[in-house]
């Protein structure tokens, strides 16, 4: 439901100026899913290295977000408004990249 909703508004990521790489849940810890985003949009890091044949200093993050016992939807819901209202680079991880100072 996550994914569905990131990918029908791009903007919700686009406002940090950012993009979804991919979301899973992992077997192993069922309690959380990952949202993996890169920073600029990868669109922007793929087309400046198209143009400019060099790759562009971006950042990829890992944010990790807790699973309950709500209904799904609301979860989702949930996790999309938190992710409107506030920068998520702030609170995720930095898991990949490149540039000088990825970590």
């Amino acid at each position: 439901m996550v994914r569905q909703a990131l990918g029908d508004d791009p903007d919700v990521l686009g406002e940090w100026n950012s993009s979804v790489d991919f979301l899973q849940s992992r077997p192993s810890s069922r309690a959380e899913i990952e949202l993996v985003f890169t920073s600029p949009p990868a669109e922007t890091v793929t087309e400046f290295y198209r143009i400019f044949e060099r790759a562009m200093e971006h950042r990829q993050f890992r944010l990790r977000l807790p699973v309950s016992d709500e209904p799904v939807m609301d979860q989702a819901q949930g996790i999309v408004d938190a992710l409107s209202g506030s920068d998520p680079r702030e609170r995720a991880e930095i898991c990949g990249g490149y540039g000088n100072s990825i970590m």
